[in-house]
């Protein structure tokens, strides 16, 4: 999906976990491994549930109505939040285009 290869998404974006990544949630975060690199990340309770809802393909729109409806925020902060996070994961390779 070209509009991920420069980073920009919109909420019709879609994003999936790499085949090239493992991860383990552990207590509320997430030990992430991206095998190709040996990069080793961790992540909050937020950034584990996204990896987790990412382990198949899945719009931002539809990662955004799971987690407002399992966290305690506002949607203009979650949605920020969010889309920071993501271009990261998908900058490491955590994620790519679904």
């Amino acid at each position: 999906m070209a509009e991920t290869n420069d980073q920009s998404l919109s909420r019709s974006s879609v994003l999936v976990k790499s085949d090239n990544v493992l991860f383990r949630i552990v207590d509320d975060e997430a030990i992430v491994v991206h095998i190709d690199t040996n990069e080793v990340l961790v992540l909050n309770e937020v950034g584990a549930r996204v990896v987790e809802i990412m382990g198949k393909p899945t719009s931002i729109q539809d990662l955004l109505a799971q987690l407002i409806s399992e966290f305690d925020v506002e949607m203009d902060q979650l949605e920020a939040d969010i889309f920071a996070h993501l271009k990261e994961l998908l900058a490491s390779g955590i994620l790519v285009a679904g």
